[in-house]
C-alpha cells in the first residue's frame, strides 16, 4: 500500500476505533468477533495540545463504552453458542 494512502480518512475507517460511544462499542465488537475475542483492550488517547481531551476520551471510553461491551469475556459468542 503506497504511503499517501494511509492518511488520516483511512486510518479513521480502518485503524482507529472513533465516534460516539454507541460506534466505539459496536467497532470493538466487530473487532472482538473478527480476532475470536480478546482477553485485553489496550486503549491509547493523545492530544499534544490539549491533555484534557486525552483524559476526557479515555474518560468516556470507561464510563460510557465500558459497561456496553462488558458481557465481552474473552469468548467471542459465537464460540459460546458452540
Amino acid at each position: 500500500m503506497p504511503d499517501d494512502v494511509v492518511d488520516v480518512d483511512y486510518m479513521m475507517e480502518n485503524l482507529w476505533i472513533v465516534g460516539d460511544p454507541d460506534e466505539c462499542a459496536q467497532q470493538i465488537r466487530d473487532i472482538y468477533e473478527e480476532v475470536g475475542g480478546f482477553g485485553s483492550f489496550l486503549a491509547i488517547s493523545q492530544d499534544p495540545d490539549d491533555a484534557s481531551k486525552s483524559a476526557h476520551c479515555l474518560k468516556m471510553l470507561k464510563e460510557e463504552v465500558g459497561p456496553r461491551i462488558k458481557d465481552l469475556t474473552g469468548e467471542p459468542e459465537a464460540a459460546l453458542r458452540g
